[in-house]
């Protein structure tokens, strides 16, 4: 294979948007570059649970979650190329139902992905425990580099923790 391509995991969060543009900008070095989509709309079971996060809820069906995200992915992409005056070969979209990272994955096997790129909102504890991170899963699964753009909220959480909470190596022992 003489061109990259790039697989982007999409959710329609701010973060997903942040993610895809970074993918344009890496596709647009090579002019024989993919970009291909996926979102993976959840299993009606578990959208039904409180602890899904609401902009992980899209359209339910395939079909409807594939004209969506053309529609809305194609309007970010016509406005990065005319902000950056850039472009690359192709763009594929992609939807489906099931396990965000293992569906991520699986097509990233199965378009023999270069790279792959997805969001992590950078949650701990509780939270991580019972929502999972999609961005873990992936990194686990893909059989090439994937590239994990964290949320600007969660670096600026955590560079608020790091002033506030010094090493253990720094904290006097008595």
């Amino acid at each position: 294979m003489n061109h990259r391509r790039i697989l982007v995991g999409y959710d329609y969060s701010p973060l997903a948007d942040s993610a895809l543009k970074q993918a344009f900008q890496l596709a647009s070095t090579d002019p024989d570059s993919e970009v291909h989509v996926i979102h993976v709309s959840l299993p009606e079971f578990a959208v039904m649970s409180p602890e899904v996060p609401a902009m992980a809820v899209g359209p339910s069906t395939p079909d409807a979650a594939l004209s969506a995200a053309k529609a809305h992915v194609n309007g970010l992409l016509s406005e990065w190329q005319e902000q950056s005056q850039r472009s690359f070969s192709r763009l594929g979209m992609h939807a489906t139902t099931g396990s965000p990272a293992r569906e991520i994955a699986r097509l990233a096997h199965e378009l023999h992905a270069s790279l792959v790129i997805v969001g992590t909102h950078g949650r701990k504890g509780l939270e991580r425990l019972f929502l999972g991170s999609v961005a873990e899963g992936v990194v686990r699964q893909c059989h090439c580099p994937v590239l994990v753009i964290k949320d600007s909220h969660a670096v600026a959480v955590e560079a608020d923790y790091d002033r506030t909470h010094p090493s253990p190596e720094t904290v006097p022992l008595h």
